[in-house]
């Protein structure tokens, strides 16, 4: 059937119906992000409702949205007998605690969902390996979430480097700096710097050098008390080597006062080319003075840097699950990397010299 234009009519695809899991920090970007998509529709929030203030805060929220009627606030002890009951439902967003994510994603794949998790999947690689299968075997798409990749910046550069528009890769350069620094409670089960905030910079080096690292040596060290308590480090230096020579360095603190400080660069290339994302500013005023220049402040954290990034990363997962043919931009085995990166970080830092990353874990089928 045509319409009076002569183009193909075709009937819109109904949204995506969708449960988010975890009414946190990460909870609220996916959330923002959610209730914006037309592509998709909360049915579920699912959280320690039968705590007074989280109930009383997320009641708020929806409140705020005009979505308190359309949406279920549902007690974590609900997750299975209500949400993943539920064959309306499609897909789960899971940002609870990194302690949980295991148990949230494998309940979700066994009963049929496609699931989006914030990282890591497991804090064990022989559980990652055991999601992905589940994931396999129940053909369900299992997004891990690393949004840096779909930052517009960020991945225009990659493009480049692919393009060869750089020539033969020298050396690239990560700096990760956080504004505000985790509660300590998240601090506690975040998994340590090196899988909490490493892991993303490691993951945008590996994407664009487009290789395995060979080599890792990493130092670490902590100058605030109560991340020491924790038996964590907040300041990081690390420096992969990969096989073809190239050289890959990252730098990364939890104290930076001035603003969420994130640049990447391509230092040297064979072209003699410096090709470098830059901070984003929460405004383009700058005061121009006899002492120069002076730029408008850094915006002051990841939820308003990645904005965009994560808005994208949605729309990837919603592609995934409209389109079983729809391949994740983060594969099993970028995941599988990244964990055995961190791991090896975590190792060269005790043992105070450079190690080589542990094999891959076969499948558990």
């Amino acid at each position: 059937m045509q319409n009076s234009g002569g183009m193909q009519s075709s009937t819109p695809k109904p949204p995506v119906v969708l449960a988010l899991c975890g009414f946190g920090r990460a909870g609220n970007i996916h959330f923002q992000g959610i209730r914006t998509n037309p592509r998709c529709r909360l049915k579920y929030v699912v959280d320690c409702f039968e705590v007074p203030a989280v109930l009383q805060a997320a009641q708020g929220k929806l409140t705020e949205f005009r979505m308190l009627d359309s949406v279920s606030l549902v007690r974590t002890s609900n997750y299975e007998s209500v949400v993943l009951a539920d064959e309306e439902l499609q897909g789960v967003v899971i940002t609870v605690p990194t302690k949980f994510h295991e148990s949230y994603v494998k309940r979700a794949l066994q009963a049929g969902k496609a699931v989006f998790c914030e990282k890591p999947l497991a804090y064990d690689l022989a559980e990652v390996v055991n999601c992905y299968d589940i994931a396999e075997t129940k053909g369900l798409p299992l997004y891990c979430a690393f949004q840096r990749r779909f930052d517009p910046a960020m991945s225009r550069l990659r493009e480049q480097v692919v393009n060869g528009e750089i020539g033969k890769l020298y050396q690239v350069k990560s700096t990760s700096r956080d504004a505000t620094k985790p509660p300590v409670e998240y601090l506690k089960t975040s998994g340590g710097m090196y899988h909490d905030t490493a892991v993303h910079d490691i993951d945008m080096l590996c994407w664009i050098v487009g290789e395995e690292p060979v080599g890792v040596f990493a130092q670490g060290s902590v100058f605030d008390p109560e991340i020491a308590s924790v038996g964590d480090v907040d300041t990081i230096a690390i420096t992969l080597k990969f096989p073809s020579g190239v050289l890959a360095i990252l730098d990364l603190s939890r104290h930076s006062s001035y603003g969420y400080d994130i640049r990447l660069e391509v230092v040297l290339g064979e072209k003699g080319r410096h090709v470098r994302c830059d901070n984003v500013h929460i405004d383009s005023l700058t005061h121009f003075s006899a002492n120069g220049p002076l730029a408008g402040g850094v915006v002051p954290s990841f939820a308003d840097r990645f904005k965009v990034a994560y808005e994208r990363e949605m729309d990837h997962f919603l592609d995934m699950i409209l389109d079983p043919s729809e391949i994740g931009l983060i594969t099993r085995k970028d995941v599988l990397l990244l964990t055995r990166v961190a791991n090896a970080c975590q190792r060269s830092q005790r043992e105070g010299r450079m190690v080589e990353l542990e094999p891959e874990p076969p499948s558990s089928h």
